[in-house]
């Protein structure tokens, strides 16, 4: 159990979640998460149950980034190690874009990943985000209507 061979699969998912949010593809995003899950952020937590929640929360941060201007972003990993051969844990950074300019701020994350089933999948996540631009309460389904987008 190399911790090298965690941060590829750490950055596997990361580079496949982040291409379903470009694609706005939320069933291939859910894909990659066990349910039920805990999604944390500075502002609270909330208990995403079925796959419906995934979508919820899936769309509500994807309005939030085009609210934001937000065209484009990337992660990268500064720390995966196994904790066990079938859990993962993992620190990024999240940067995003407006079109070619690079946005200032750049929370962390703090998520498990399972080996089940064959494959790894998110189980936990810890944003470290607080509600600056209403984004944490996007992360935890709170205040906007979130009806799927168009």
């Amino acid at each position: 159990m190399e911790n090298s061979n965690a941060l590829k699969i750490a950055e596997s998912i990361m580079t496949l979640t982040r291409d379903a949010v470009l694609r706005d593809d939320p069933n291939a995003f859910a894909a990659y998460f066990t349910l039920p899950q805990i999604v944390e952020t500075f502002e609270g937590r909330t208990e995403l149950k079925c796959i419906e929640d995934v979508h919820r929360t899936f769309w509500a941060v994807r309005r939030h980034y085009d609210q934001q201007g937000i065209t484009d972003f990337t992660r990268i990993c500064t720390e995966a190690s196994y904790k066990t051969p079938n859990i993962i844990e993992y620190i990024y950074e999240s940067v995003y874009f407006k079109g070619k300019i690079e946005l200032p701020e750049r929370p962390s994350t703090y998520a498990i990943l399972r080996l089940t089933g064959g494959q790894w999948r998110i189980n936990y996540t810890m944003y470290g985000v607080t509600n600056i631009n209403a984004f944490s309460d996007r992360l935890l389904n709170r205040g906007e209507d979130d009806q799927t987008a168009a």
